[in-house]
């Protein structure tokens, strides 16, 4: 099991990413939260196994 605490910034905001992020993490059945901040940028708590951890965080970054 792993968890990971991530903040990211740049284009996350008003384009539906949280809603990408929790339907990506449903599926892959990593649980945790994520959250608007101030300066357009997302707070976001991710738990699972490893592989699939390393998968949501992955498209944190690359697909959206």
């Amino acid at each position: 099991m792993k968890r990971i605490h991530v903040v990211l910034s740049g284009d996350v905001q008003r384009i539906g990413f949280r809603y990408f992020i929790s339907s990506k993490a449903k599926l892959l059945g990593v649980n945790g939260w994520v959250k608007n901040l101030e300066h357009d940028k997302v707070e976001a708590v991710f738990e699972g196994n490893d592989d699939n951890v390393k998968k949501i965080l992955e498209s944190c970054v690359r697909d959206h």
